[in-house]
């Protein structure tokens, strides 16, 4: 430590300047303290690490789980109703050619195998976008 003063004196009468520098000897001291310090910031640096490692294990069991549940809604669909628009469609336009369904019944046939088309394309994104989170948590996207 570097100290610089100014200090009046009183026999004999008078200012005195003075200009000191002070540095730490250390004779008994190991820098136990230091050391210390370090021990205790290794052991929270590994506390933080642990429970940064548990809480993704526990998220990636989650998405996991997850997308095991959307793979699934997808393939209930799949055979739910994917498997029956082909033959829904030929039903409504051979009920159309026939004369036993109107116009307005073959439109509707079609918009219904359109909303379950779309149904599919979005559980199939939803497994994906699922799949890509997993992906991203694991450290795997991106090459």
């Amino acid at each position: 430590m570097l100290s610089l003063g100014r200090t009046w004196t009183g026999d004999p009468f008078g200012a005195a300047n003075f200009f000191g520098l002070s540095t730490e000897i250390p004779l008994s001291d190991a820098r136990r303290g230091l050391i210390a310090k370090a021990a205790a910031d290794f052991r929270a640096a590994q506390r933080r690490r642990e429970a940064i490692e548990s809480e993704a294990d526990v998220e990636l069991r989650r998405l996991v789980d997850a997308l095991a549940q959307r793979r699934a809604a997808l393939e209930r669909f799949r055979q739910n109703v994917g498997e029956r628009i082909p033959a829904l469609k030929q039903m409504a336009e051979d009920a159309y050619r026939l004369g036993r369904g109107s116009l307005l019944e073959l439109i509707d046939a079609a918009r219904s195998r359109l909303d379950a088309r779309l149904t599919e394309v979005d559980l199939r994104a939803a497994t994906v976008g699922q799949e890509l989170r997993i992906l991203g948590l694991t450290g795997k996207l991106g090459g």
